[in-house]
């Protein structure tokens, strides 16, 4: 199988991940946070709003070997590293099918950096890793941002999921909380909630579970559905 962890940091999904992939499988994870990578992942480091940022993790998984062997290891290299390989990968700039089908499982635990934002972040400012975890006590506006990591994370997944693969993310429920479910209906056969024992009763962190990606679903359609959201 393989398994793209979407904010790894600091990397305990994806130690599971690799667990249960062993001995063939791959774990390719990213993050916008300089974290030391889990032993048997290949990590990506970058801003994954960046349309280059998620090119560069498509062309890496569009070479099925790459990632499940040391001499394919990625660990600790940025984004840019990755981009000077891209003459290498399968199609170019903006090409809708590099990287299709090729993955199982989508994790995303993806928060936005508080106080700064991920554009601040991405071009090096040095602050201290403060997740969204330590949210900002806007209730608006750390679930509009919430919603957006999702929607970005779910539009990827369409790309690369193959038929029947699996999606989770992480959210912060407020007033779109049943647009992103519709855009996920959309996309897979079943979606549930959870909120799992170890989230406080008091926090607004839950998450949805997509499983079995449909195989005609486009974009398109999972836009369509979610208007307020794109």
């Amino acid at each position: 199988m393989t398994v793209v962890d979407l904010g790894y940091a600091p990397g305990a999904w994806t130690e599971v991940a690799v667990e249960y992939t062993k001995p063939n499988g791959r774990v390719i994870g990213v993050d916008i946070l300089p974290t030391v990578p889990p032993t048997g992942a290949s990590t990506f480091q970058g801003n994954f709003l960046s349309e280059n940022v998620q090119l560069s993790v498509k062309r890496f998984l569009a070479s099925a070997d790459r990632g499940r062997s040391q001499k394919h290891f990625m660990g600790g290299h940025g984004y840019f590293e990755a981009e000077r390989e891209k003459e290498g990968g399968r199609g170019g700039i903006g090409h809708k099918n590099v990287g299709k089908d090729t993955v199982n499982v989508v994790l995303s635990d993806m928060c936005e950096p508080w106080p700064l934002g991920v554009g601040q972040w991405a071009s090096g400012v040095k602050q201290p890793y403060l997740r969204l975890m330590n949210v900002s006590g806007l209730r608006l506006r750390d679930h509009v941002h919430s919603m957006d990591l999702c929607v970005s994370a779910l539009l990827f997944s369409i790309d690369v999921l193959k038929p029947g693969g699996d999606f989770v993310c992480k959210y912060y429920s407020g007033g779109f909380d049943k647009e992103l479910e519709a855009g996920l209906k959309m996309a897979f056969e079943k979606v549930t909630r959870d909120k799992p024992d170890s989230s406080r009763p008091e926090s607004r962190e839950a998450f949805f579970v997509a499983k079995t990606k449909k195989s005609s679903v486009t974009k398109e359609q999972v836009l369509a559905a979610m208007p307020n959201l794109v």
